[in-house]
């Protein structure tokens, strides 16, 4: 528990509002759908170096005051029992239509 602990503290940073949702079904939660904003944008400029002059344009998102305009799904999970009832394509689409 206290690695879980740590490891969440440390990922607290990357996480933003908006890209965690959970589905229920008569208030029991039946599937989550987790995703990150998508860093591959500011990395793209380091081109693979840290010590570039790329790192000026990564430097508004190492900073954070820019964030990412895409965003990545890393895990997507449904209960078994609720499988193949569109409730992934429910939890994709409202992603999609909500983001900011």
């Amino acid at each position: 528990m206290q690695k879980w602990n740590f490891l969440s503290r440390r990922a607290k940073p990357v996480f933003r509002e908006g890209l965690v949702w959970y589905a229920t079904i008569n208030e029991e939660p039946v599937g989550f759908l987790l995703a990150l904003p998508d860093f591959n944008l500011a990395f793209k400029c380091l081109k693979g170096r840290l010590l570039t002059p790329g790192v000026f344009k990564a430097l508004p998102f190492i900073m954070g005051w820019k964030t990412p305009h895409r965003c990545r799904v890393l895990v997507l999970g449904v209960v078994k029992e609720y499988r193949q009832r569109g409730i992934e394509t429910a939890l994709l689409a409202e992603g999609f239509n909500r983001r900011d």
